[in-house]
């Protein structure tokens, strides 16, 4: 699961989008929880303007007027990274560990012509797991505070 805006669960690669015209990506619901804690550190090269940050993020997407499940549900992505203010304001360079997979979920089709969605019958898509530590790791590079 992947938030966007400034509701991350950064580590993971599920998005959730709100309801906008059709589209051939999964959304994962509708409804969300988005829980963050960062702990920062002075570093000792530039210790007045350079931290290290410690992050855990944790979150669950859901279709409204669904069950929202259970706390079994929520997933949790550790990460680490790196804060620096500059004049136009703090960069961030975090780097998050996914270990969960993708969920299974219906196959559609898109015509490309109409841009119609059908839904294929009896067919689950059930992407795997990236092989490998690093295939599971999400790094990105923003302006601005976490959150």
């Amino acid at each position: 699961m992947y938030v966007t805006d400034s509701l991350e669960v950064q580590g993971s690669d599920t998005i959730y989008r709100p309801d906008v015209s059709v589209r051939a990506a999964p959304i994962g619901g509708n409804s969300i929880v988005v829980m963050n804690a960062e702990l920062r550190f002075a570093t000792p090269l530039f210790p007045d303007r350079m931290r290290v940050a410690l992050f855990v993020d944790a979150g669950q997407v859901w279709e409204r007027g669904g069950d929202p499940g259970t706390v079994t549900g929520v997933r949790v992505t550790p990460g680490v990274g790196l804060r620096l203010a500059t004049p136009l304001g703090p960069v961030r360079l975090d780097a998050a560990y996914d270990g969960y997979p993708a969920e299974p979920g219906p196959l559609y089709f898109q015509d490309n012509t109409t841009n119609n969605l059908t839904l294929i019958p009896n067919v689950t898509y059930q992407p795997g797991l990236p092989s490998g530590f690093w295939r599971r790791v999400v790094v990105q590079f923003a302006v601005g505070q976490a959150f």
